[in-house]
């Protein structure tokens, strides 16, 4: 039987080592971490309805930083008594009557980076 010799390892090489294994187990445990700029991806949520069978309808809406049952709960609030200031949120809207398409009022309500933008049909 041959014996086996052990080759020196050096100090470098096993720190290096011992840092490739941790940052693994760090990855393994954390997951893999998002840009910054991933918080600030839209997300695109159901319509809310307001009359059964109709075009009474809040669509295209899209959040930041928000999540979509409460921003379709916000709307629903909002639709009742739309102010300029609601809720903690500064709201901005503007009517749409362009040919190509049907009437409607889009609004953007923004709190710090948090926003909810839907059209009003």
């Amino acid at each position: 039987m041959k014996s086996m010799t052990t080759l020196p390892v050096s100090r470098a090489a096993a720190l290096a080592a011992a840092v490739a294994t941790t940052a693994l187990v760090v990855l393994f445990l954390v997951g893999p971490v998002a840009p910054a700029s991933a918080h600030h991806i839209w997300k695109r949520c159901q319509s809310v309805g307001f009359t059964p069978n109709s075009d009474d309808v809040a669509a295209s809406i899209r959040v930041r930083r928000i999540a979509c049952s409460y921003a379709r709960d916000f709307i629903r609030d909002f639709d009742a008594a739309p102010a300029e200031r609601y809720a903690g949120y500064k709201c901005t809207w503007r009517n749409v009557d362009a040919p190509d398409s049907l009437a409607h009022t889009r609004f953007r309500c923004t709190r710090g980076t948090r926003v909810i933008f839907w059209k009003r049909y």
